[in-house]
């Protein structure tokens, strides 16, 4: 081969190199982190912008349960930037270690996952995902743990706290991440011959509203002094005022996150 075929040859090998790498940079593959052969998979990955309850998941080439999972809130704020230990509960489901958060994130922040191996100290894998951001946009974190709570954020900030009511057990509340629907200031259901104020569908059936009334539209005072614990049907309980803020204030399609 000719000086300038070679030439030619290694132009075009340049130019397909640069399409490549291109497109890989474009999809984000050039910006994942690369695991040790004993980490098959984790979620969420590096890539892309993780949801604000995510549930961390790694599969590993061993045993999960010889594995542990610590989940740390990079600092920025602060001078030197530190790290936030975020408390939450490891399980072993389907053949693979979850850490479950026991709050939700905070939005458009750097999270640091660390894998350790319990038996080999020199088995550790660190690796950082960041949330999605949601500017300055309400949002609503609901936690159906020990004791019910409902949070109003505003971007990356706790405005508002509220005791809730999640379904009590044979009627839970589904977990996950749900949209502000349509709304009405009262509705009454035949079926438990009960009705509530300033309800928002969620999903389906499932809507947030006051505390339930009975006959002649009288609160039921039981009910209310069941606020914190699981006692709905399946809906998400609030007080009189805490409904009607909530009514008021929360836009349609706004982010409503449920979780344990």
């Amino acid at each position: 081969m000719s000086f300038w075929n070679r030439k030619k040859v290694f132009c075009w090998l340049i130019i397909i190199f640069c399409l490549v790498g291109g497109y890989y940079l474009w999809k984000g593959e050039w910006g994942r982190v690369t695991a040790p052969w004993w980490v098959i998979e984790v979620k969420p990955g590096p890539s892309g912008r993780a949801e604000l309850y995510p549930a961390v998941k790694v599969t590993v080439n061993d045993k999960v349960e010889d594995y542990t999972i610590k989940l740390f809130r990079r600092r920025e704020g602060v001078t030197p930037v530190s790290l936030a230990p975020v408390p939450g509960f490891q399980e072993v489901s389907e053949g693979q270690l979850v850490f479950r958060p026991e709050q939700v994130l905070i939005p458009d922040s750097d999270y640091l996952v660390m894998i350790v191996s319990k038996k080999d100290k020199s088995r550790v894998f660190r690796y950082e995902f960041k949330t999605k951001d949601m500017q300055d946009r309400l949002w609503m974190a609901v936690k159906l743990g020990r004791v019910h709570t409902a949070v109003i954020y505003k971007g990356q900030e706790p405005i508002k706290w509220m005791p809730a009511s999640g379904g009590r057990p044979g009627c839970e509340t589904p977990l996950g991440i749900f949209y502000a629907g349509d709304r009405g200031n009262r509705f009454w259901s035949a079926r438990y011959g009960e009705g509530a104020l300033y309800w928002i569908r969620l999903k389906g059936n499932y809507l947030i509203h006051s505390v339930p009334r009975g006959e002649g539209w009288q609160i039921k005072m039981e009910e209310h002094n069941k606020l914190g614990l699981p006692a709905s049907h399946g809906c998400v309980r609030l007080s009189d005022i805490d409904a009607k803020w909530v009514y008021d204030n929360l836009p349609q399609g706004a982010m409503v996150v449920i979780h344990p």
